[in-house]
């Protein structure tokens, strides 16, 4: 809580100065104080900076990203962007932008911070490209983005996004499907497949439609149990029925997997 906030409230400075002497009133950055020792949690370490940073500061990058929950929280600081270039404080990192407008704004949990498409916009400019497609197939998972959302905000982050959405960007559920289109990337002789795509009543992983090859990538977290096996017995009759082979991809084959899809393409040729 700020200074400016606890004298709103009623608190008078005298009190302030013998709760701070006390123990009760920890500072935390110059003018804003929490109650008792601060907490470590996300939420409140960003709900000060912010505080410390003034009331046009939002919280944003990769910190508004684990707020969003399209990535993990970052050990680093706290970042936020502020309309006219600030020093950095210890534990807050400052980005300037005159472009950030109202609309590129929510409030959560009354913290101000930039809304998902700005949020992706910002990570272009701080994350490799395959992290920036990890947190876009997370928006899209949550739902935040839809999968055809191509238009973002006119920002220096644009570029980098535009690039990734460029080369072919996929929408994934898991890190092993990353770690697959990395490989098949990597390759380079093995076109990208569609992901996540929806044929016969069923979701396909991976699906290359000129060549009628389904892979499935089967993580033991989300295929361990009955109802998953059987589900899956289900989409291997279905796709067979219609003419698409099926291959299965687990953690352990992965290494391998760009070769079985490349030997898979040649023999149907």
């Amino acid at each position: 809580m700020s200074l400016e906030q606890l004298l709103a409230l009623g608190f008078a400075e005298s009190w302030i100065k013998r709760a701070a002497s006390s123990g009760r009133l920890t500072r935390v950055y110059r003018g804003v104080c929490a109650y008792g020792h601060p907490s470590g949690r996300l939420q409140a370490r960003t709900m000060a900076a912010q505080l410390a940073m003034g009331p046009d500061a939002v919280v944003s990058h990769r910190t508004a990203a684990a707020l969003l929950g399209i990535r993990p929280e970052h050990p680093g600081p706290i970042e936020v962007t502020l309309p006219n270039w600030r020093r950095n404080r210890p534990g807050i990192r400052a980005h300037e932008s005159r472009s950030l407008t109202p609309d590129d704004v929510r409030i959560w949990y009354g913290i101000r911070v930039t809304n998902v498409k700005r949020t992706l916009v910002d990570l272009a400019d701080v994350l490799t490209a395959d992290e920036l497609e990890s947190a876009l197939s997370e928006a899209h998972r949550l739902g935040l983005i839809d999968r055809a959302t191509t238009r973002f905000p006119h920002d220096p982050g644009r570029k980098g996004l535009a690039a990734v959405l460029k080369r072919g960007a996929r929408m994934t559920r898991s890190q092993i499907e990353r770690r697959f289109l990395r490989d098949l990337r990597k390759a380079g002789d093995v076109p990208l497949p569609l992901t996540n795509h929806r044929m016969h009543g069923f979701e396909a992983d991976c699906y290359w439609p000129d060549h009628a090859l389904v892979v499935e990538i089967d993580d033991y977290r989300t295929h361990g149990d009955r109802l998953a096996f059987e589900r899956d017995r289900r989409k291997q009759t279905a796709y067979t029925l219609v003419g698409l082979r099926l291959l299965r991809i687990t953690e352990e084959t992965l290494p391998g997997a760009v070769e079985t899809v490349r030997t898979a393409m040649a023999t149907r040729r």
